[in-house]
């Protein structure tokens, strides 16, 4: 059986995904030209970092506010224990 599933099966890398594991049109939704695959790598320090100088477009100024705040607030208890070398999509 073993030998049949190493022929059958093969590992390859999604060309939609690209590896990240979500849907293509997840991956279009992007921060500052980075997609939430790119910012769930971030190191939690370099996360907090980067959403701290993000520019959030006037337009959409309001709800982004919250959104940059509630992940902050999130984020600063996780780094005050020591954990800011983990990234979010561990």
């Amino acid at each position: 059986m073993e030998e049949y599933l190493r022929k059958v099966m093969v590992e390859y890398t999604c060309p939609d995904c690209d590896g990240a594991k979500l849907k293509r049109e997840r991956l279009l939704v992007t921060v500052d030209s980075k997609d939430i695959h790119r910012l769930g790598e971030m190191h939690l320090e370099e996360l907090s970092g980067f959403l701290k100088q993000v520019k959030i477009p006037e337009k959409t100024r309001e709800a982004g506010t919250r959104i940059v705040k509630e992940l902050t607030t999130r984020l600063e208890p996780l780094m005050g224990i020591g954990l800011d070398y983990l990234n979010l999509n561990r």
